[in-house]
């Protein structure tokens, strides 16, 4: 596991003690992952969100993702983690298609970053009215500030895309005022 961390924060392991490099890590949650071991499938994610998220190799990281999805199908965890893949992986249909099955799949803690790539979809598909309605449930419900800045300017920019340029000025004029509002919700 150590060997999975990313060079730019071996300052921190080294803290610890700990020593590994990213491709010994690799090469033993793949092992892991294809073993009969009980943390097979928790190994098996693990190695296919570094591939994803760190290795920044989308196709192979969205393809083991939707294999264990297939042994798994409801499980939250891996439809987030499938339609982050997807979408990295210009897969936003099938992403949009995972959402759709998240959305039924209530139980467990709120996923309101999905809100935001539902967004994003929407917006590339042109389907503008949809993707403000995401952005807007995403500012409101998610309690970090990551990404709720994007979410404004998105919000502008759908209403310019569907020709309401003074919704969007009006829109766009008002997000330092709204970004303050939300941060206090």
């Amino acid at each position: 596991m150590v060997g999975t961390v990313p060079d730019k924060y071996h300052w921190f392991i080294s803290l610890l003690g700990m020593k590994g490099s990213v491709t010994l890590g690799q090469r033993q949650l793949e092992e892991l992952k294809s073993s009969t071991s009980s943390l097979a499938l928790e190994a098996s994610i693990l190695y296919y969100t570094i591939k994803g998220l760190i290795n920044q190799e989308h196709r192979e990281a969205s393809e083991g993702i939707l294999k264990n999805l297939k042994t798994q199908p409801e499980n939250r965890l891996l439809l987030f983690l499938g339609v982050n893949m997807l979408v990295k992986n210009s897969q936003s249909e099938q992403a949009l298609q995972l959402i759709t099955t998240l959305d039924k799949e209530d139980q467990g803690l709120p996923m309101y970053y999905i809100e935001y790539l539902r967004g994003e979809i929407l917006l590339q598909k042109g389907n503008y009215h949809s993707a403000i309605q995401a952005y807007h449930k995403f500012i409101q419900h998610y309690k970090s500030e990551n990404f709720k800045k994007d979410a404004y300017f998105k919000i502008s920019l759908c209403y310019w895309l569907d020709n309401k340029d003074q919704l969007a000025q009006q829109f766009f004029s008002d997000c330092p005022k709204n970004w303050k509002n939300y941060s206090r919700a």
